[in-house]
């Protein structure tokens, strides 16, 4: 576990211009049952490039790599932290590592850093079972708190692609 890489931290995004993050709850108040959202009018050219770009960045979070030694390292972040896991011998830490890794392995490193980040803050609403976050959370637990991490940014991708074909009222 010692000899795991330590991830380099993503930023986080930035926040949108005040007039498209307005039109862009328009679009979140529509019903996703309707096809194509309706706006009060065209975007700028401004906000058409703006939201353009958030769409990239959020495609390329969302579609980040899973698995691999990144996400290995978020685990072992998340391990040390713990004072009963330095107890486990060698062989006890690595099938410790292979199980967090094997409830993970689908999910990008930044969902696990997030997960590992809402643990440590106790911010556990929704996880089912006892939370003590004295103890590292289960597996289970981490993945639920990375799925957790990525709903946002998958809904906000979703919005701005309907903001981008919306038609004009």
């Amino acid at each position: 576990m010692a000899n795991l890489p330590i991830p380099a931290r993503q930023g986080t995004p930035t926040s949108l211009s005040p007039s498209l993050a307005a039109l862009l709850k328009l679009v979140a108040d529509q019903s996703p049952a309707v096809r194509v959202a309706t706006i009060p009018r065209a975007l700028t050219p401004a906000e058409r490039t703006e939201a353009q770009s958030r769409l990239r960045d959020l495609d390329a979070r969302n579609n980040a790599p899973r698995g691999g030694a990144d996400t290995l390292g978020e685990i072992a972040i998340l391990l040390a932290g713990f004072t009963i896991t330095a107890r486990l011998t060698e062989a006890q830490a690595e099938a410790q590592t292979e199980t967090y890794a094997d409830a993970t392995d689908d999910l990008p490193a930044w969902a696990i850093a997030a997960a590992r980040r809402a643990w440590a803050r106790g911010e556990t609403d929704g996880l089912k079972g006892k939370i003590d976050p004295s103890f590292p959370p289960a597996p289970a637990h981490v993945r639920a708190l990375a799925l957790q991490a990525m709903a946002f940014p998958r809904a906000e991708a979703v919005r701005i692609r309907r903001l981008l074909t919306a038609k004009v009222e």
